[in-house]
């Protein structure tokens, strides 16, 4: 199965390819996507990646919409039962005609590969929804609820189970409606119920019942879709589990505590709808979806009298930053400006001792009076969280470091200084933590304390620069922050950067900083630095590593390419850090899994093709208008050993390629694509045509129909219809070329004698 590189027109064999599937050409290095026509669609981008399958959003050349083409995977492809269920999701979710069950338009087969086309959701889904925002509000999710629940109900109408009712499979249109998607595991139930033979579902959402493979009917969808409402409206699933074995989930699924209890902000009739859908017993869950709508309804209409609010993880966590960020106004302004400037950014270091970071325990000492008693005290409770916190991070725990910190900087009882500090500690542990997106949100934060300071503010010019530093996405001057550091708050903003490099992929810039900030003696005062000072090693192990990479040029062949994807696999099992480092090394492994495509992609390369091979891959390369190089295919000794049919083809090739010439002078016309695109041609190229868009369509990619009509708009001439005879033989048009060939041989003897030697080299 050959196509051509849509920049050089290079034949690429892509038999054993998935269907788009990004390549780079041998020749040009340019990256393209293989097999990306399956039927009338074409494929223009992935829209989902599933177990079993992928979806991508494709473009209906015949009736020119937009479709989604759900595509089953290799290893399921040749599966029979896996082919068939396939089939069996287009039959059963066709058979459900409702505006929120996703339509089906049809089924097919390409590229040995099963697909279905079916209606085009360009919206999120529920889970991405729930991710985002955590639980939701409660009229919201009744809403969607009812829309489900009314999808539900026309499936079991049609004798069909779902069977993965789930927050992923709920997905809403720009205008908000809620369908229902993927039946994959659906079953046509027999007198009510029906059996599986195998458990395909989510642990979190899967009936009790179907882990034992017992019956299911109605009420098994029931439960997995009071599972997902008790998910949206709580924000967490029913249960935790780090296991699918069949006796945990049991017993998990028969401890779920009442949803009034972990959510005590919901209305009773939601709750009461949610329980009874989740019942451990089918037969304690509601008796029909006209049942279930009608409490739904209940609920909703209770929600919406109700001013309860959700309260939940992400609502405390925005209230903990908001609390935060007022961090910078505690004290006054006269205690502002002494913080900013005694403790930031290439000043002195702290003067007053109850500035600094708590260095370890505090020792017990004599006290005198109940004010300096209850001090002690604090001093002793920030310093053991310090502590505590610094333990974290030399155990890699940076998650629970940043915690530890944060709740340090929101306390009330120590300077705008060292408050502040905490922030900036909190940050590297971010970073460390591989949370970039998370450290941007802080520096985003900070960005906003600081530029509100009062312009008097000393030292605030500094700070400003270094945050407005830290949020850069592109190169970073480091020489103007790492000249003469001294204090500790110099050597942290220095780590700070050197961490933000590291992140962006500057493993150069980085490694030199953690250089210079490992030798620091920063540590003989600040005994926890040197715990930041360890973590380093790391960083600067794994940029050995990446430089020795990089090191290695673009292999020139197969052997070279296979060589250095072995090297980037052994570098990638020695990484000792996270995040940006190995997702360096796994971008490089795939292009170099692209090249090592490439190579292979020549076939001409291929050894000893046999003349029946020879053929075949010479036909479907002059299928694709490659006619120059379709010739070159034929050079070998096998072609050699049949010389007549050399003789054919060679006169078939010249003259078609003559036919593409012919249209170099050819003014403004108009030709159609592959995909049912109608362009006007501003000139023509010897790989393809120029569009008005200075776009490079190749000829492969160009209807040969429509080709041969706009060639024959030429000057009439008999060397022209022998152009176009060849044309359309190669192309596939063979009714239309004997009936050209027969009409020219009739009025030219040279060009029948000629003809009858091409039709007997054929045969060979």
């Amino acid at each position: 199965m050959l196509e051509s590189c849509p920049a050089c027109a290079e034949l690429l064999d892509v038999t054993g390819f998935e269907p788009f599937t990004k390549v780079i050409c041998p020749k040009c290095e340019q990256e393209t996507r293989v097999k990306r026509q399956l039927g009338k669609y074409y494929l223009e981008r992935r829209h989902a990646i599933g177990g079993m399958s992928v979806v991508f959003v494709a473009e209906d050349t015949t009736l020119d919409r937009k479709v989604a083409v759900k595509v089953l995977n290799e290893k399921y492809s040749s599966d029979e039962t896996r082919a068939a269920a396939f089939e069996s999701e287009a039959r059963l979710t066709a058979a459900v005609n409702h505006p929120n069950i996703v339509r089906i338009f049809t089924v097919g087969r390409d590229y040995d590969r099963f697909y279905l086309v079916m209606e085009l959701i360009e919206g999120q889904n529920f889970e991405m929804m729930m991710s985002k925002r955590g639980a939701l509000p409660e009229d919201e999710v009744l809403d969607i609820a009812l829309q489900v629940a009314e999808g539900l109900r026309a499936a079991n109408e049609a004798g069909v189970l779902h069977r993965d009712v789930k927050p992923g499979n709920i997905l809403f249109t720009k205008d908000g409606r809620a369908k229902l998607v993927d039946f994959g595991l659906a079953l046509i139930t027999q007198g009510g119920s029906a059996q599986a033979e195998e458990v395909w579902a989510t642990p979190y959402y899967v009936p009790p019942e179907a882990l034992e493979k017992g019956e299911e009917d109605f009420r098994s969808d029931l439960y997995a879709f009071g599972a997902t409402l008790y998910h949206a409206l709580y924000g967490k699933p029913p249960f935790e589990s780090t296991t699918n074995a069949t006796q945990v989930l049991k017993r998990a699924k028969q401890t779920i505590p009442r949803l009034k209890k972990v959510a005590p902000w919901l209305s009773d009739h939601t709750c009461e709808a949610v329980d009874r859908m989740m019942a451990y017993q089918p037969k304690h869950r509601w008796k029909s979806y006209d049942e279930a709508i009608s409490i739904l309804k209940k609920a909703r209409k209770e929600a919406g009298d109700s001013d309860a609010q959700v309260i939940h993880g992400s609502a405390r966590a925005r209230r903990r930053r908001r609390r935060g960020q007022s961090l910078s106004f505690m004290g006054g302004v006269a205690a502002l400006t002494l913080a900013i400037g005694g403790i930031f950014f290439f000043t002195k270091p702290w003067k007053k001792k109850d500035a600094e970071p708590p260095r370890s325990i505090v020792e017990a000492k004599p006290t005198e009076t109940k004010a300096e008693e209850e001090q002690f005290s604090q001093e002793k409770r920030r310093a053991e969280a310090w502590d505590s916190a610094h333990s974290a991070v030399a155990a890699k725990d940076y998650s629970s470091a940043y915690d530890q910190l944060i709740t340090l900087s929101e306390s009330d009882e120590q300077e705008v200084a060292t408050l502040a500090f905490y922030r900036i500690v909190a940050l590297l542990n971010l970073y460390l933590g591989n949370q970039s997106a998370r450290a941007a949100e802080e520096i985003s934060q900070l960005s906003k304390q600081f530029n509100a300071l009062p312009k008097e503010t000393p030292g605030r010019k500094k700070l400003i620069k270094l945050i407005e530093t830290l949020a850069l996405s592109g190169p970073i001057q480091t020489n103007r922050f790492s000249d003469s550091p001294s204090s500790i708050a110099d050597w942290t903003s220095l780590l700070a950067i050197s961490l933000k490099l590291w992140d962006q992929g500057r493993f150069s810039q980085a490694s030199e900083l953690f250089s210079q900030i490992s030798e620091a003696q920063a540590q003989e005062d600040h005994p926890w630095f040197q715990i930041y000072q360890d973590q380093l090693i790391h960083y600067q192990h794994d940029a050995a590593l990446l430089q020795k990479i990089a090191q290695a040029g673009r292999p020139t062949d197969l052997q070279e390419t296979e060589k250095q994807i072995i090297e980037v696999e052994n570098a990638m099992r020695q990484l000792k850090t996270e995040g940006r480092a190995s997702y360096t090394l796994e971008s490089r492994l795939i292009r170099l899994a692209r090249i090592h495509k490439g190579f292979q992609l020549r076939p001409y390369h291929q050894p000893n093709l046999t003349w029946e091979e020879l053929l075949s891959v010479t036909k479907q390369s002059a299928q694709l208008g490659n006619f120059k190089k379709t010739r070159g295919l034929l050079t070998n000794e096998v072609a050699q050993s049949h010389p007549e049919a050399l003789v054919a083809w060679n006169y078939l090739l010249t003259q078609a390629t003559a036919f593409l010439v012919d249209f170099h002078e050819q003014g403004s016309w108009t030709v159609t694509a592959q995909n049912g695109k109608v362009m006007t041609v501003h000139q023509s190229h010897q790989d393809g045509i120029i569009n008005t868009e200075q776009e490079l369509v190749t000829w492969g990619e160009l209807s040969p129909a429509s080709l041969l009509v706009a060639h024959q708009k030429l000057k009439n001439a008999e060397l022209l219809t022998q152009h176009e005879i060849a044309f359309a033989w190669l192309t596939g048009q063979t009714d239309e070329a004997e009936t050209m060939a027969d009409e020219l041989a009739a009025k030219d003897e040279t060009f029948a004698e000629k003809w009858r030697e091409v039709v007997i080299g054929l045969s060979q």
